[in-house]
């Protein structure tokens, strides 16, 4: 799923990064942050926004894994959430890279469509 969402302004939009932000770690805890080495680097490649938040849930109840993207752009945030069979034997890691690269081609077609920062 990817939801979009223009705001009135910029800092509307990182304000809504930072709730929604909130609202999905009571899903779980830091553990479920993804930390990966690189993210720092690949937020900045990829365009996303300092407040960007990335984590995967795993729900051994029904054998799956929520990821979940969630970031801002000029006036617009969004919101990519994932799920995954986890018996697809996909780790965590390439969980938050999968989303991490949806993400991006979200960004690029705002960026296609005149949306700027």
């Amino acid at each position: 799923m990817i939801l979009l969402v223009r705001t009135p302004n910029e800092s509307s939009a990182q304000i809504a990064v930072e709730d929604l932000s909130k609202d999905f770690m009571i899903l779980g805890d830091e553990g479920d942050l993804c930390n990966l080495e690189s993210f720092s680097k690949r937020n900045t490649e990829f365009g996303f926004a300092d407040q960007t938040f990335l984590a995967t849930f795993d729900d051994p109840s029904n054998n799956r894994a929520t990821s979940i993207l969630v970031t801002s752009y000029g006036s617009t945030y969004m919101l990519v959430v994932s799920r995954y069979g986890v018996a697809n034997d996909l780790d965590v890691d390439s969980h938050c890279l999968s989303v991490q690269f949806v993400g991006r081609m979200q960004l690029e077609k705002l960026m296609n469509a005149g949306y700027t920062k």
